[in-house]
């Protein structure tokens, strides 16, 4: 009578347990297969995967991730609707995180598509302003980074910027 053996997946060894690149791993891998995860909704939930190579090793996801560049980084995909995979990633700063978010809001003027804080930065114009100008004011994009609000005379525009 033979016996059916279950095929045991032996431990990887590669001294990083602990480290800040392997719990970054670890903790992809929880947002995306255990529903139990408070994140998951917004990764595997919304059929976000981790690649083959990158599910299976550790030492895989090292050799094309590289390690945690410091404390202020973490991983991000670069296409938010995308998974997890080498040419999908890369280690950001939180800012460039927030300018790669899924409820951004992004406004096309002059040419480019950047979000209304990059917009903000640009300008001097506070990004607040610019959104009250779009939605409440109803004006064109051009018009909200273009234009400063005359002191004093409320729903007066002046010329500012990008003539």
């Amino acid at each position: 009578m033979s016996r059916a053996f279950k095929h045991v997946k032996t431990r990887e060894k590669h001294g990083y347990a602990g480290t800040p690149t392997y719990r970054a791993w670890h903790e992809m891998k929880k947002r995306c297969y255990n529903p139990n995860v408070i994140r998951y909704p917004k990764y595997g939930g919304r059929g976000i995967e981790v690649c083959e190579r990158w599910r299976e090793s550790f030492s895989a996801f090292l050799a094309d991730m590289g390690e945690k560049p410091g404390p202020e980084y973490s991983m991000d995909r670069v296409d938010v609707n995308g998974n997890y995979e080498p040419n999908n990633c890369r280690w950001a700063t939180r800012q460039e995180q927030m300018r790669n978010k899924t409820n951004n809001h992004f406004v096309e003027c002059f040419g480019q598509r950047k979000t209304i804080v990059e917009w903000s930065e640009e300008t001097g114009i506070p990004h607040r302003v610019i959104q009250q100008r779009l939605n409440r004011d109803k004006l064109t994009p051009e018009q909200a980074l273009s234009t400063m609000r005359e002191p004093g005379r409320p729903g007066r525009y002046r010329k500012r910027l990008y003539e």
